[in-house]
């Protein structure tokens, strides 16, 4: 079916209308998936923007987990339509934009996936990105006492990390575990990062944390993300030169969290190696890689999460504070919504005439530093605090 003839369509089929306004599958996906085989005659702009559209709003209606998948690819096709359109118009910031935007709210398994991910090649050829040689600034804002340490152990065999922790949930600090990765070297360095992946987008947490009223999340390039955000003593003089325009207040922060930026750009992924402690779990199975990346001073408030984690730290350093799940009643979660496994509890300046007990908690803690993974066990309450520039990958596995 041509752009046209889904004109047409869309204008005289009223049924159609309320059945894609309302339930989008499979109406939708018959229409649409046609199309991107004749991408090479789409030229009706407007129409692959009322489908953008279409599917944008349905994507940001209610709780995101709650969002058909269908919507989803919708969304993804229909970016790799626009985004056909304007490779051909040499229009590659904008093409590059929206292909990450199709990749991150359609997922790996749109069917377009592969195809969005070779435009954006293609993009890649034409962006140029600035090659200072600069590193990340590592010098610590701050220090924490370490009052109660995690046990520090050099990497232990898999029989030892399955009996000793995994099984018996005890966190652990592993070093030498990290020492067949690039990124320990590649990722220190900021031309690196705008070199291979500086024009792309991607989600930022603007805030002091996702508990605090200032809190929000943009889009923007990782360019952008490290003018605003990073120290101007590991900028460039161009760069030094756009902070005058681009840069943040100085209480503004900026974080690259929960992010699965190695899925959205595979040439981050060959800088590393996951795990084989992964596989020691009851299921063997990876459920998903985020990436950390900010300056000084990110934090994660008290959570839990539901895997088994291991966080490895690539770049800078964290202070990380861990409590036993025994210790939930001391920490005053969240009753209700999204943040049951969150703490309102500010470590650091905790209010004892609000939260009385949290002075009873018992916690082990750690300075996590580059080339060490820290085992998290599931269930088990942790803060974290980056003491530099930093950048963490975590792998949850069951």
């Amino acid at each position: 079916m041509s752009f046209l003839a889904l004109q047409t369509r869309l204008s005289a089929d009223g049924e159609l209308q309320r059945e894609l306004v309302n339930e989008g599958y499979p109406a939708l996906l018959e229409i649409v998936r046609p199309l991107v085989s004749e991408r090479a005659s789409c030229s009706n702009e407007n129409m692959v923007n009322y489908l953008l559209s279409l599917a944008w709003e349905k994507l940001h209606e209610g709780n995101w987990r709650e969002v058909s998948q269908c919507w989803r690819e919708i969304y993804a096709l229909a970016s790799f339509l626009k985004a056909s359109l304007m490779s051909e118009a040499s229009r590659w910031e904008e093409c590059c934009r929206l292909c990450d935007i199709g990749l991150m709210l359609g997922g790996a398994e749109t069917a377009v996936h592969s195809d969005l991910h070779a435009i954006l090649q293609t993009a890649g050829k034409y962006l140029t990105c600035e090659d200072d040689n600069v590193k990340f600034d590592l010098t610590p804002i701050r220090s924490f006492p370490i009052s109660h340490p995690i046990s520090r152990i050099p990497a232990p065999s898999f029989e030892r990390f399955l009996v000793e922790h995994l099984d018996v949930s005890v966190p652990v600090i592993m070093t030498g575990c990290l020492d067949g990765w690039n990124a320990l070297s590649k990722w220190q360095y900021l031309s690196y990062w705008r070199a291979v992946a500086g024009y792309r987008t991607v989600p930022v947490e603007v805030g002091s944390n996702y508990l605090s009223e200032d809190w929000k999340q943009e889009l923007m390039t990782l360019n952008e993300f490290f003018s605003r955000y990073f120290e101007a003593s590991v900028l460039s003089p161009a760069t030094k030169r756009r902070r005058k325009d681009t840069s943040a207040s100085d209480k503004e922060i900026g974080y690259l969290a929960q992010h699965t930026l190695l899925e959205q750009i595979p040439e981050l992924a060959k800088d590393i190696v996951i795990p084989d402690y992964c596989r020691m779990a009851p299921q063997g199975e990876l459920q998903v890689v985020n990436i950390w990346l900010g300056p000084g001073g990110t934090v994660s408030p008290i959570h839990h999460d539901p895997y088994h984690n291991l966080l490895a730290q690539v770049v800078g350093s964290k202070y990380i504070r861990l409590y036993d799940p025994s210790q939930s009643e001391y920490l005053y979660a969240f009753q209700d919504g999204l943040l049951t496994n969150t703490s309102p509890v500010d470590v650091l300046h905790p209010d004892l005439k609000q939260f009385p007990q949290f002075g009873s908690a018992k916690y082990i803690d750690c300075e996590l530093t580059a080339g060490d993974i820290l085992y998290i066990p599931p269930k088990w309450w942790h803060y974290v605090q980056s003491l530099s520039s930093s950048c963490s990958v975590s792998f949850w596995f069951e």
